[in-house]
């Protein structure tokens, strides 16, 4: 029984170790009044039996001194045999408790932390987001470098607009990723507003100049882009405004 205490590792097992403790001890000293009366002399025994059925609060006021002898026999037997069970009930709960602790700081411990960086504590950087990011910050340039081309282009743009300054020929800008924001190369754009007109090709990093459109500034047009291999994507953009960034998917 005492070997018991070296699996004592919480709060709750410690107070399961107790009661089992208690009701062991318990149960020794209930054994020990069937040992008394056993050994008792026949005239000290008749009080033994009447104190130990007293304590089990039994009525004997109709039964013979022998039955009163087997009563209290039985009555020992039979919360030794209960406070047993109590006590075994215990330290199988302490055990159990002690297990699914022990199993829970095992998976803590094992548990792998978020992966960080070498530089603090910052997390890893994700590739995709950058990607995502150097593929948009490549179309701000070249939106940008459009814009101030078409500025030198025309000095006067800074002027009020006329209808003949807003009918002449702009540029769109735009670029082509897959669904992973990789730039994609050789895809096809054009207008549906000139199908006359050949579409051209985007480069390596995935960027298209769509020239002399004859299109006023704020005008909307539907680009049209596709690629081998990927499906085919329409979208409307605003002349002197938009950049689009077009997503193409895989062909399934």
């Amino acid at each position: 029984m005492w070997k018991a205490i070296t699996y004592v590792s919480s709060g709750l097992t410690l107070v399961a170790f107790v009661a089992a403790v208690a009701a062991w001890v318990y149960r020794s000293k209930i054994l020990e009044r069937e040992r008394l009366i056993r050994l008792a002399r026949e005239k000290d025994r008749a009080k033994l039996v009447e104190n130990t059925l007293q304590f089990f609060s039994v009525d004997t006021q109709s039964l013979k001194k022998d039955q009163q002898y087997d009563l209290a026999i039985q009555q020992i037997h039979a919360w030794a045999a209960r406070f047993r069970t109590s006590a075994i009930v215990v330290v199988v709960i302490a055990f159990l408790t002690t297990t699914v602790a022990v199993f829970a700081i095992w998976k803590s411990a094992n548990t792998s932390p978020p992966a960080r960086s070498s530089f603090g504590d910052s997390p890893t950087p994700n590739p995709t987001v950058e990607k995502n990011s150097n593929s948009r910050g490549q179309i701000r340039e070249l939106s940008t470098a459009v814009n101030q081309s078409a500025v030198n282009t025309h000095p006067s743009s800074s002027a009020p607009l006329t209808n003949a300054s807003k009918t002449r020929a702009h540029r769109l800008a735009g670029m082509v990723v897959d669904e992973t924001g990789q730039p994609l190369a050789g895809a096809q754009a054009s207008l549906d507003d000139f199908p006359e007109r050949p579409p051209v090709e985007s480069a390596t990093n995935g960027t298209f100049v769509l020239e002399n459109i004859p299109k006023q500034l704020n005008d909307q047009v539907r680009l049209r882009v596709s690629l081998s291999g990927y499906g085919t994507k329409t979208r409307d953009v605003i002349i002197g405004r938009s950049s689009p960034r077009i997503v193409l998917e895989k062909a399934k």
